[in-house]
């Protein structure tokens, strides 16, 4: 569960800023430590591109999985972390796999999570991008609404 900043109070992956000199895999690594304490062979799996309206800026997203971690997770200042089930439909053997995690929930995630979560379940490589919009609400928060998207399969050219 984000703590703060941009997405707070919404599950979301651990993440962050690519600093200068990184890869946006070793940047992966680093957040994931930083936020969680926990280290992690990471594999790419896509690239989201967020447009906010109004924003002279696109937000670049690069998608790492992991199977496994080292380390015992711990609560940072930014996240919180928490687990969740896998859906059975992408589980090896979801009629012999105990799920003790509860369901991933989407409710309390960015809208666009629903949307390509399944090809990243899937173990295919993916790209896509996300329109925003802005509302200002009564309470003096935004919503951010989704206006626009794609996301399509990487296909290999071997």
């Amino acid at each position: 569960m984000k703590k703060r900043g941009f997405g707070e109070g919404l599950y979301n992956g651990f993440g962050g800023k690519v600093e200068s000199g990184e890869t946006p895999k070793q940047a992966a690594i680093r957040e994931l430590k930083e936020e969680a304490g926990i280290d992690a062979d990471l594999t790419f799996c896509g690239i989201l591109v967020f447009a906010n309206e109004g924003q002279p800026f696109t937000h670049y997203i690069h998608i790492f999985t992991a199977h496994e971690f080292k380390g015992e997770p711990e609560e940072s200042d930014e996240m919180r972390p928490e687990w969740f089930s896998m859906p059975d439909e992408f589980r090896s053997n979801p009629e012999t796999t105990k799920v003790s995690e509860p369901p991933i929930p989407y409710n309390k995630m960015w809208e666009d999570d629903r949307l390509w979560f399944p090809t990243m379940f899937s173990g295919k490589k993916f790209e896509g991008r996300v329109d925003f919009h802005t509302i200002q609400k009564e309470d003096g928060t935004t919503e951010w609404i989704m206006s626009r998207w794609w996301f399509g399969e990487i296909k290999s050219s071997k």
